[in-house]
């Protein structure tokens, strides 16, 4: 069996693992193809947020993202070594659908890990995270007077830089779109 055979075998182990929100009662599985797995970390230095999402040549950060998820990030130390699962959405759905709901922390990203998938791609190509359409991570926040998870959406703008936005998970200020790539975290 050569190595990608292997590890494909190994990755839809590991999916078929992850517990919640994309295979929900009702069955969303089939909303989200699996495409692959990055790897990020481990953090070795602290990561403040504040300092990395601020706009800048190449990064342009949403006043939604400031108010709704860095108004309440917090500068992180350490941590391991992380997988993150890449998914293809495989039909146009609303947020609720695919998100991980509040009991699966173990499936939201940290702002570390986006912002290390930033760095490895300065510009559009070469990396995870695609020019074309959304990249999604869920994360926690604080928006509208209540804490929640957020989808952090980040694309590649006509401005040639990355541009960072965050929506309410299950509110209706927007849906995903066919083809957007969303990142999940994966228990290895």
């Amino acid at each position: 069996m050569n190595i990608l055979k292997l590890l494909l075998v190994v990755f839809f182990a590991v999916l078929a693992a992850i517990p919640g929100s994309y295979a929900k009662e009702g069955g969303n599985r089939e909303l989200l193809l699996p495409i692959g797995v990055v790897t990020v970390g481990p953090l070795t230095k602290p990561f403040n947020p504040h300092e990395f999402f601020r706009g800048r040549d190449g990064l342009w950060v949403s006043p939604g993202f400031t108010e709704r998820v860095l108004s309440v990030a917090r500068i992180t130390e350490s941590a391991d070594e992380v997988s993150l699962g890449q998914f293809n959405l495989a039909k146009d759905a609303q947020y609720g659908e695919i998100s991980p709901d509040s009991s699966d922390d173990h499936l939201l990203t940290e702002l570390w890990q986006i912002a290390e998938l930033i760095k490895r791609q300065p510009g559009w190509g070469g990396g995870p995270l695609r020019y074309y359409g959304e990249n999604v991570f869920y994360v926690r926040g604080h928006g509208y007077g209540v804490f929640g998870i957020f989808a952090v959406e980040i694309s590649w703008c006509r401005s040639n830089r990355w541009c960072v936005h965050a929506r309410v998970v299950n509110w209706s200020d927007g849906d995903e779109k066919k083809g957007n790539q969303i990142f999940l975290r994966i228990r290895t």
